[in-house]
């Protein structure tokens, strides 16, 4: 996890160990109840980034998803 500031926005960045998230996953992993193939025998109902893409939204900020294993998260801040 990681607090970056750069070219006029803040940026908060979340870093886990998991299977990350695939590009063709990247707008259903928001809906809520959504859950992907491997991570149905996870704990979890599918709320998680749908939450999280409702909170920041109402901020007026950003979520990035990045590519790779271990999911990587931006939320992004701009400057008022």
């Amino acid at each position: 996890m990681g607090l970056l500031r750069d070219d006029g926005k803040t940026i908060v960045r979340v870093i886990d160990t998991g299977p990350g998230i695939g590009e063709e996953e990247r707008e259903a992993v928001l809906r809520r109840f959504y859950r992907s193939d491997k991570m149905r025998n996870t704990p979890g109902v599918g709320l998680g980034l749908n939450l999280v893409v409702a909170i920041v939204k109402l901020h007026g900020f950003r979520l990035a998803i990045h590519p790779g294993a271990g999911g990587r998260l931006e939320i992004v801040c701009p400057d008022s």
